[in-house]
């Protein structure tokens, strides 16, 4: 618990809790959002989000050396900016996204994923002793998968209640028909 009573690795591990919460429940969402409001089959919803998958395996050793040559917090926040401005994107598209669309949001999303977890980690990690690396790594690991575990939890939770409420409004809206 003395981990915690440094500051930046206190924050580093509240946005590593974030950063997991954010991946996993967009994981999650984004193909419930294609097969459920876009009718993409299982199969197309994959293949729309394969490119979203090859941006961020190719900006995490870019970000790395990014967070080398420049402040690590800048770069965490420009990837927590591209991360919610991708969902602003598709919250102001809504079901009237195209493909390209589509696609150039989770792009986004996921360049932004990329930016975060390398500076994010020498953040988080650079002003501890190194006998304390091994634990706080661990801890942000584990605080990481805590947010994802928490994000696809309530991920779920929130589209079932919004079809439960959207079903709920079409059976009215079919009753006060007949």
């Amino acid at each position: 618990l003395e981990l915690f009573a440094h500051r930046n690795f206190l924050m580093g591990s509240l946005v590593s809790f974030a950063y997991g919460f954010g991946l996993y429940a967009s994981t999650y969402l984004i193909p419930v959002f294609l097969q459920s409001a876009l009718h993409f089959s299982a199969t197309a919803a994959g293949l729309a989000l394969m490119p979203a998958g090859v941006a961020l395996a190719l900006t995490i050793p870019l970000a790395g050396r990014m967070a080398d040559r420049h402040a690590p917090k800048w770069i965490t926040a420009g990837g927590l900016g591209c991360f919610a401005l991708s969902f602003l994107l598709f919250a102001f598209w809504g079901g009237r996204i195209n493909h390209a669309e589509l696609v150039g949001a989770t792009v986004l999303g996921r360049i932004g994923l990329g930016l975060i977890l390398p500076a994010l980690s020498l953040a988080t990690l650079r002003h501890l002793a190194p006998e304390q690396l091994s634990q706080s790594s661990v801890v942000v690991s584990y605080t990481r998968q805590l947010g994802g575990v928490l994000g696809v939890a309530v991920a779920a939770v929130f589209v079932e209640w919004r079809e439960t409420i959207y079903g709920q409004r079409t059976d009215l809206n079919r009753d006060a028909r007949n």
